[in-house]
């Protein structure tokens, strides 16, 4: 035991890591950056290259610094993008691995244990196939590791380096994903004012660059488009349009004139093919378009690649609609949402790539390739109905026990239970789908509790939590 020291551990981890890596690209993993042409959370790759800067400061319906990341590698490997992303993706692996593991060891969770979920982490398949994915659900998932790490570091030591890295984490969280938004950061600031009241003026400090770039954004947000979290109208009547009320009812409220027929139109139909579907359902007469403001952006609603843009303008005045007349039929059958809450908690706890990689593709060759580790991962990860309960029960028990005096580890052990508190509330009552894999993001929070549970049971410390 005495030799397993933290740099062995880390070399042991780096070099796992790497060679695996290694071994996937000779069985013909490769990354997968095909969603830079479809997927509709990023801007048009066409814009990004030719109205990289005007279009990020017109964004509305996203945070601009994934949209800023596809832009940079474009500008920077306009040849050869994907392999630009896969170097990028390949160190948030890396980072995230030793990341993970830094953060359990300082937990104070057994070594030999921590080395193992490290290591185990690293070469899930899991793992593997988000990392070979372009898309913001690998990169939020390594920050969101990083700001654990780094609250500890904070809270351990007061440096101001420390706390001023962890702080601008989440600014860039922030800046990736509007779940994470400005409130939501508030509220962490708040909290670390709260459980570090003789560092207040360090906090602050640290806290003061990200906070300003924050408001910064926020404000102009606010003021040219007239919202507070950048994509809430959109994302509202996506979650609000799928609700189900009884067999009849949209007929029977459109014949009476309480909604328009726009509920009729699957908003996802709409998505797929915008010109075609507003064509055969009218919806020019539901909402006519807008006048063109001259931003690129904000004017093509369909983009180079024949997919939805969905930050024209049109759009968003059609989502408008979408939300209005759904919060009629909420109003009327709530039960709608119920029965759509129950669904979400359902999915929620499913593994992480059931239904992978959620866009539709039914061939998907990585999958393929991990077929048979990714079906006993799946088979082990439908425990977590039971699992991931008794995890945050026993992390709440914990910090319960040493709420008289908070330590380091029990502020951040506080930092993982409210992340994953907030982040489960937010998909179980406010999105419209794909809560397992909006759930892999604070994955490495569950490895974290798992860690001290079975330090706990096996080693038996008398408190494994600093």
């Amino acid at each position: 035991m005495s030799s397993l020291t933290r740099t062995r551990c880390f070399a042991v981890i780096a070099s796992v890591f790497v060679l695996s890596r290694a071994l996937l690209w000779t069985l013909g993993i490769r990354f997968d950056a095909d969603p830079l042409t479809f997927y509709w959370q990023f801007v048009d790759p066409a814009l990004l290259q030719h109205d990289y800067w005007r279009s990020l400061f017109y964004l509305e319906q996203q945070p601009p610094a994934f949209n800023a990341f596809l832009g940079a590698i474009l500008h920077l490997l306009p040849a050869h993008p994907e392999r630009g992303f896969l170097l990028v993706y390949f160190a948030l692996g890396l980072v995230l691995s030793l990341a993970l593991f830094a953060l359990m060891d300082r937990m104070r969770v057994d070594r030999r244990v921590s080395l193992a979920l490290a290591l185990l982490f690293a070469l899930s398949p899991s793992t593997i196939l988000y990392e070979n994915l372009l898309f913001y659900e690998y990169p939020l998932t390594t920050l969101l590791c990083l700001a654990a790490l780094f609250l500890h570091r904070y809270a351990s030591a007061g440096r101001l380096r420390d706390g001023a890295i962890f702080f601008s984490v989440l600014a860039l969280i922030s800046g990736i994903r509007s779940v994470y938004h400005l409130a939501w950061f508030a509220a962490i600031l708040a909290f670390v004012l709260l459980a570090k009241r003789d560092r207040i003026r360090q906090t602050l400090r640290a806290a003061a660059i990200p906070t300003l770039l924050l408001l910064a954004f926020y404000a102009k947000h606010a003021i040219l488009f007239h919202n507070l979290v950048p994509g809430s109208e959109i994302y509202k009547a996506i979650s609000l349009s799928t609700l189900e009320p009884p067999p009849g009812a949209l007929d029977r409220l459109i014949d009476s004139g309480q909604i328009s027929p726009i509920l009729k139109t699957d908003i996802f139909d709409l998505a797929r093919d915008f010109e075609t579907v507003s064509a055969d359902d009218g919806l020019a007469r539901i909402s006519p378009p807008p006048a063109p403001t001259g931003i690129p952006v904000r004017d093509n609603c369909v983009k180079s690649t024949d997919e939805i843009n969905w930050n024209c303008v049109w759009l968003a005045d059609l989502a408008a609609v979408y939300e209005k007349d759904s919060m009629v039929v909420l109003r009327r059958y709530p039960m709608s949402y119920v029965r759509a809450v129950e669904g979400n908690v359902g999915r929620y706890f499913l593994p992480d790539t059931d239904g992978w990689p959620f866009d539709g593709r039914r061939e998907y060759r990585n999958a393929e390739i991990l077929a048979r580790p990714l079906a006993a991962s799946q088979f082990l990860a439908r425990g977590s109905y039971v699992a991931f309960p008794v995890l945050f029960t026993f992390g709440l028990i914990a910090i319960l026990r040493r709420r008289k005096n908070p330590d380091a580890g029990t502020i951040t052990l506080a930092f993982l239970l409210g992340s994953i508190a907030y982040l489960t509330a937010v998909v179980l009552l406010l999105t419209y789908g794909d809560q397992n894999r909006i759930r892999t993001e604070i994955s490495p929070y569950f490895t974290v509790l798992l860690g001290l549970f079975l330090t706990r049971v096996l080693v038996q410390p008398s408190d494994p939590v600093r």
